[in-house]
């Protein structure tokens, strides 16, 4: 789960082996997962409001055992 909102841009709830970063921060349009996995995973990115709601879903993705560059659309958000 990403926490994202003009004050705090973290990643929370993390539960594989690797290791996660969100930036730049502050950003309006477009933010970067930059997730860096030990072994291949299964994820499911879900971007939530100050809220609790679900802004944004990935849907479950295969992800491969290396660094990978995601970019959340945070248009609207």
């Amino acid at each position: 789960m990403l926490k994202f909102n003009y004050k705090k841009v973290s990643v929370a709830n993390v539960s594989f082996k690797g290791a996660a970063t969100v930036f730049p921060n502050p950003t309006k349009n477009t933010a970067h997962l930059q997730l860096q996995l030990q072994q291949p995973e299964t994820l499911l990115i879900t971007i939530t409001d100050m809220h609790g709601r679900t802004v944004y879903a990935s849907g479950f993705k295969q992800y491969a055992a290396t660094n990978h560059s995601i970019a959340l659309p945070l248009n609207g958000i």
